[in-house]
């Protein structure tokens, strides 16, 4: 058990002190790791391929010498007695043997002294055998009438004992062995080299593949703000970096995006409070300069607690806002039908009637089943029938229209509708239609407006009628009931009655 865990300790080492290596030297290491072991293996299996190929070309010449010499081994013993030289080849050397292991004839250059023992002579007429001298020589051994017939191809008689000699036919192996030796002084010094060129080869390219990697992170280095359009510089190469300098661009547009609204949030923030504050400030002090009446004081009071309530729920909005901005707003879904509820706000604006002399009107219709919360989406529907109020003229109509897997909650409202110029800023934060009429509100009701339905999982639109005034809408999720006797309870639900709309 103790030396798996050195083992496994020195590869935890080993492998913390290459995470602390550049990636480009950490890609060339692990580059000539795998080519060390593909070397070593094409070495070995070149080795062990030449060396047979070297071996079988040996085995055939033996046994293409033997052919040769099968007809004359062949011959009697006094024939072979009287012409005891064998013809000389090239390729390698042969004797004939007796069967007691006696030269008969052999080739020139070979001594008297039998190449085999009498014992290998013994097993060699039992069948044909191979025998090695050392590092220097292989023999291949045949017994004559067999290797006649082999020959021949054709059935002959069995021989008298007299002819049962022996041939053997051998080969050096010096030429073998030095073939084999310069082979490994090709690999053994022309590997390394190779081997150093293509480590050197995987870190130019490890290198030139990180260079755009390195453009980006000095480019980066010096953008220390978001007050340009600046970006990372993107390589040509359609590969794994261009897309991450890609996305990175697009990160630092989303990240100058959410800075600049930043900006202008605060900055419209600090513009909507100075007005109330300054207002504030100067009803205190006319009511503590001089002497007042009661009446005087009272009416100074109304008008700081107005300005208090302004201030209050500007910054129950900037509330709702920055909690959407972080994904935080908090949701409670229940499931209810979307007429009901439009039905609430509608009565809830009825007393309107006799004070503005427009009516708010909902156009009833099928149920149709949602999925929010109530009191939220409560705020962004008042907050859309007030802004119609405010900037229109005529009835306001709230409509609800279903889709297959949407619903989309309508107000409608007849009037000049929104500038052309101005639409598609409608729900930006801080964005009014007419910037000179800024008491008539903050610029915040059609912002959270969106808010709201991003929180469900919705979003919102905007366009003008043909024949005047203005669609603006909410879309949800359509919610998918299963229960009869759910829906029968939330039929009874209905919104809060408070209104959350944004002055």
């Amino acid at each position: 058990m103790t030396r798996p865990r050195v083992l496994g300790g020195v590869a935890d080492a080993v492998g913390a002190r290459l995470n602390r290596m550049p990636i480009r030297l950490r890609l060339a290491l692990t580059f000539a790791g795998v080519m060390v072991v593909l070397f070593g293996v094409l070495f070995l299996v070149l080795y062990v391929r030449y060396e047979a190929g070297l071996d079988s070309g040996i085995s055939a010449s033996l046994q293409s010498r033997a052919a040769d010499l099968a007809l004359l081994a062949s011959e009697s013993d006094a024939r072979l007695a009287a012409h005891p030289l064998l013809p000389r080849s090239s390729e390698g050397f042969a004797q004939i043997l007796s069967p007691d292991g006696k030269v008969l004839a052999s080739t020139p250059g070979v001594a008297n002294r039998p190449l085999l023992s009498p014992t290998e002579v013994t097993a060699t007429i039992a069948a044909p055998a191979t025998f090695q001298q050392g590092d220097r020589a292989e023999l291949r051994a045949y017994r004559v009438p067999e290797l006649t017939q082999t020959v021949s191809g054709a059935p002959g008689a069995s021989a008298p004992a007299s002819s049962q000699n022996v041939l053997v036919v051998g080969a050096s192996l010096a030429n073998r062995d030095q073939a084999l030796d310069e082979l490994e002084t090709v690999l053994f010094v022309g590997g390394p080299i190779a081997l150093l060129i293509a480590c050197a080869a995987g870190y130019a390219v490890a290198a030139r593949a990180l260079a755009s990697v390195e453009n980006m992170r000095r480019r980066a280095a010096r953008m220390f703000r978001f007050e340009s359009n600046e970006r990372l510089p993107v390589s040509v190469a359609h590969d794994e970096i261009r897309a991450l300098g890609t996305t990175l661009n697009e990160m630092l547009a989303r990240v100058q995006e959410v800075v600049e609204r930043g900006r202008a949030f605060v900055a419209g923030a600090s513009h909507e409070l100075r007005s109330p504050l300054t207002i504030l400030q100067l009803e205190l002090d006319d009511a503590l300069a001089g002497e007042r009446t009661p009446e005087e004081l009272q009416a100074a009071i109304e008008s700081a607690r107005e300005e208090v309530r302004r201030l209050t729920a500007l910054t129950e909005d900037l509330l709702v806002l920055a909690q959407t901005d972080q994904a935080r707003l908090p949701i409670n879904r229940e499931r209810f039908e979307a007429h009901g509820a439009m039905r609430v706000i509608s009565e809830r604006y009825a007393q309107l009637d006799g004070l503005v002399g427009r009516t708010v009107a909902f156009e009833p219709g099928p149920a149709v089943w949602i999925e929010a919360d109530i009191a939220r989406l409560d705020q962004a529907l008042s907050n859309l029938v007030l802004n119609a109020l405010r900037f229109s003229d005529g009835p306001v109509v709230m409509r609800v229209r279903s889709r297959p897997d949407e619903v989309e909650l309508h107000v409608l409202d007849r009037g000049p509708g929104f500038p052309p110029e101005f639409l598609p800023h409608a729900f930006e934060r801080f964005s009014r239609a007419d910037p000179a009429r800024s008491r008539r509100g903050t610029g915040l009701g059609l912002s959270i407006v969106q808010g709201v339905a991003e929180a469900h999982g919705g979003r919102v639109a905007a366009r003008n009628r043909p024949r005047g005034g203005a669609d603006v809408w909410v879309t949800l999720p359509a919610a998918t009931v299963d229960d009869v006797r759910q829906q029968d309870v939330s039929s009874e639900r209905t919104p809060p009655t408070g209104s959350h709309a944004t002055p």
